[in-house]
């Protein structure tokens, strides 16, 4: 009798963990979600303000970041609780970025074979 009480806990305890792996997912992505003006007062002339755009699509996100008129997509795309990674390719360069949100803010570096650069953002308002 034990062990039937014990299974079916167990049974139970995994269906419900499932149930709320997927809606949890989706709403942690939503703090991503918007516009995100940034400054790197040390990349090289250019490339020190731009724009970082991100979206939710099925549950995941996407992204691409403008600096002036250049426009790249954001790869590789992955979050853990306030923090964002990601890949963008510039000038043939591929740039690993590392970024911690807070509510409309964030801070990072983005690192390349030309060394890391510090960066900082706000949420773009609207």
């Amino acid at each position: 009798m034990n062990r039937i009480i014990a299974s079916a806990a167990i049974v139970m305890l995994l269906f419900v963990s499932m149930s709320f792996s997927a809606d949890e997912v989706a709403f942690g992505v939503k703090k991503f979600v918007g516009d995100w003006e940034y400054e790197a007062p040390n990349a090289p002339y250019g490339y020190q303000n731009g724009l970082i755009s991100l979206t939710k699509e099925k549950k995941a996100l996407k992204g691409t970041i403008s600096i002036g008129s250049y426009t790249s997509d954001l790869d590789e795309i992955q979050t853990k609780k306030n923090k964002l990674t990601g890949v963008v390719i510039v000038e043939g360069d591929r740039v690993q970025l590392e970024l911690n949100f807070d509510k409309n803010s964030f801070e990072g570096v983005a690192s390349s074979s030309q060394g890391d650069i510090p960066l900082t953002g706000k949420r773009k308002s609207e």
